[in-house]
Parts: structure tokens; sequence; C-alpha cells
């Protein structure tokens, strides 16, 4: 279900604006990719292989990272079963996706637009595809929440 994929030239394109002062981004890549080969484009960035492979080492990971993004995918909805975890899930509804269309996030009785009724303040779904421009603007959005909340800004 390719309609389902992250648009990676956008997430690299975000991972290259970062401040290397003071943001490491990290990539776990699709499973398939682990075997099959990584894309070119992530060698200049740290990937995390084994957390494809590993829920424990994934979910650490999600604990430790000053924030987490993704798109809706199975190992994204373990972030959100963690109120430690800071995240943000872009690409909720993905039309010609059956598990990810709107029918079917509504059958579970979630609301479009909107996120999880038990997600903290640090915890986001998206409703917008995964743009350069909204994960800029995503990721802007929760710095700003996370620096307003002193007591989550650093973790021990």
């Amino acid at each position: 279900m390719p309609a389902r994929n992250s648009n990676m030239p956008a997430w690299i394109a975000f991972a290259r604006s970062l401040d290397a002062s003071r943001y490491c981004p990290v990539f776990i890549p699709d499973t398939n990719d682990t075997i099959a080969g990584l894309p070119i484009e992530l060698r200049e960035f740290t990937v995390f292989s084994e957390a494809a492979w590993n829920i424990a080492l994934r979910m650490a990971l999600y604990e430790r990272a000053f924030v987490n993004l993704g798109i809706n995918t199975g190992p994204m909805g373990l972030a959100w079963l963690n109120e430690r975890v800071r995240y943000a899930t872009l690409k909720i509804e993905t039309a010609e996706v059956p598990q990810a269309s709107l029918g079917f996030i509504q059958s579970f009785g979630f609301e479009a637009g909107k996120s999880l009724p038990f997600a903290t303040v640090l915890q986001e779904w998206v409703w917008e595809d995964d743009t350069q421009e909204c994960i800029t603007r995503t990721f802007e959005r929760l710095t700003g929440r996370i620096e307003a909340c002193p007591e989550t800004s650093v973790r021990s």
C-alpha cells in the first residue's frame, strides 16, 4: 500500500533543516528496508535499524527522544499507548488505504480532526499529509509545548 508510505523527501529535508547543535534526528527504517537496503538518502543520518525489529528498543527510543514524529502506522501506534512518549503522528487519514480511511478510524469512535481522547498535551494526531511544511510546523508547535513545560523539557 504505497499510499501509506512516508514522504521521504519531506522527512529528509526537514531533518536537514534542523539545528545540528540542538537536535539529532534518528530514523527508524521500515522493516523491509533493513533487509532490502536503506535508502541512500538516509546515509547522512543516524539510523536505528534494530528498533525496526525490537519493540522494546523502539519503545525505549520513543521514551527517551525529545520528540517523536511519524505517520499513521502500526509501529507509531506504540507511542500512542505510552503517556511518557512525546509524539505527533501525521497523515492520520489515507483514503486509499482501508486501515487508514476515515470510516475505519471513526469505527473505533475517534473523531476526525482530533487527537486520541487520552492523549496528553505533548501528544497529538495531525490530520495533514507529511509535507515538509507540515512536519516543520508540527515540530515547532510541539517543541513550543515541551519548552513551556519545564518539568518535561529534560528527562532524567
